[in-house]
C-alpha cells in the first residue's frame, strides 16, 4: 500500500521552509519606508529577489515552486501531469493488489495460474513505470523552479541593442551589446 504524508506535515514544512529564507539582510537591502515595501520586495543575500532553495522545496508539491516565483501558468501544467501520474499508479496499485489477491486464492496447479500471476506482474510494471514517470515530473519541476528563481530579476525589457561598428584608427570589426 501506497503511504503519503499527512497534508498538515506537508503544510508544517512548507512553511518552515519559507521562513526560513525569508529573512532580509540590512547590509543588503536598504531600509525602505513602511508603504513601498509592498511595492518592492526584499532582496536576500546575494542580491537576488526569490530564494532557490525555497523554490526547491515547494516544488515537492508539484507547482508549488512556480507559484512562488510567479510563473502562474506553468503550475497547473506541472500539477495535472504529475496529478495524472499519481492516480495512475494508484489505480495500478490498486489493480495489482486485486490481482494478488486472486492469484493468492488459486492454486498452482490451476491451468489458469500462469496467466494470471503474468496479469499480476504486468500491473506492477505500470504502477511502477508511473511512479517514476512521476519523480520525472517532480524533478523536473523542481529544476524548473530552481532556474526560474535564480532568473527572476533577469532583466528582459525591450531595450536591449546591439550594434556592428568599425573603428577606422585600429583596423577591425566590433559589436557593441546594451542590456
Amino acid at each position: 500500500m501506497i503511504h503519503f504524508l499527512p497534508s498538515t506535515v506537508c503544510l508544517i514544512l512548507l512553511l518552515a521552509a519559507a521562513t526560513a529564507t525569508a529573512q532580509s539582510d540590512t547590509a543588503i537591502a536598504p531600509a525602505m519606508a513602511a508603504d513601498s515595501v509592498a511595492a518592492f520586495p526584499q532582496p536576500l543575500a546575494g542580491g537576488m529577489t526569490k530564494s532557490p532553495t525555497t523554490a526547491i522545496l515547494l516544488s515537492l508539491i508539484p507547482g508549488g515552486g512556480q507559484i512562488y516565483n510567479e510563473q502562474y501558468w506553468k503550475a497547473p501544467l506541472f500539477a495535472g501531469v504529475a496529478g495524472f501520474f499519481l492516480v495512475q499508479a494508484i489505480r495500478y496499485h490498486n489493480l495489482y493488489q486485486d490481482q494478488a489477491d486472486v492469484v493468492n486464492a488459486t492454486p498452482e496447479t490451476d491451468v489458469a495460474y500462469a496467466r494470471l500471476k503474468r496479469i499480476r506482474e504486468i500491473y506492477r510494471d505500470e504502477r511502477d513505470l508511473n511512479i517514476a514517470y512521476y519523480l520525472g515530473v517532480d524533478i523536473l519541476c523542481m529544476v524548473d523552479a530552481y532556474v526560474g528563481a535564480h532568473l527572476f530579476d533577469f532583466n528582459v525589457d525591450d531595450d536591449l541593442t546591439s550594434r556592428i561598428w568599425f573603428n577606422p584608427v585600429r583596423p577591425g570589426i566590433g559589436v557593441t551589446l546594451q542590456w
